[in-house]
């Protein structure tokens, strides 16, 4: 659950995705101080903005199959 104050879920959206395409270009085939790799599909996608926001996105594992988050953003006051 995310909490947007000012601004436009679009903006958001695109920020972090934004953000995150910029580590996967760094991290995709070698890892970070973390020992985390960053893949592009783990981007946000947009299920609907409304009253709401919805999105998902998907993060690989070496091992296994990849974990589907979902995530939901709300207007506060």
């Amino acid at each position: 659950m995310a909490y947007v104050k000012s601004g436009k879920f679009e903006d958001y959206f695109v920020k972090i995705n934004k953000q995150i395409q910029d580590i996967s270009n760094c991290y995709s085939q070698k890892t970070d101080e973390f020992g985390l790799t960053w893949n592009e599909s783990e981007k946000l996608e947009k299920i609907y903005f409304q009253s709401i926001g919805r999105l998902f996105s998907k993060h690989p594992r070496q091992k296994d199959s990849a974990v589907i988050l979902h995530h939901f953003w709300v207007y506060i006051t």
